[in-house]
């Protein structure tokens, strides 16, 4: 029978689990780059993903981290009741005035500076 260990809703979730995994075993950063295949510093940088010099993980790199840690993904259907559309940190509408909504794309750095941004024409 398979044991779920976590339950992931968001990308924020996926990687702290994979960052707790990572210290449950004891296996450090260096040594998950070195089982990974990857260069020096590549796990802070994707365990830091939402920092300026953090890095999201891709297709290529998720499966190599997963493995290197024991873990496998199972994808299950949740139910529709308790599923909440959450918006990406990426996109934020926002009510202007006017009345009316648009979406502002913030870089990296700004989602570091700010949790909103609203702007308003005089």
């Amino acid at each position: 029978m398979i044991e779920p260990y976590r339950v992931v809703r968001e990308y924020k979730d996926l990687v702290g689990a994979l960052v707790e995994r990572r210290h449950e075993i004891g296996m450090s950063a260096v040594s998950l780059d070195a089982r990974a295949g990857w260069q020096e510093g590549y796990t802070s940088k994707i365990e830091n993903w939402d920092k300026p010099y953090g890095r999201g993980i891709g297709p290529v790199s998720l499966p190599l981290w997963l493995e290197s840690l024991g873990l496998g993904l199972i994808i299950v259907k949740l139910d529709d009741r308790k599923v909440k559309p959450t918006p990406m940190t990426t996109q934020l509408s926002l009510d202007l005035c006017g009345g009316r909504m648009n979406t502002v794309k913030l870089s990296r750095n700004k989602r570091a500076e700010y949790s909103l941004v609203a702007l308003c024409a005089a």
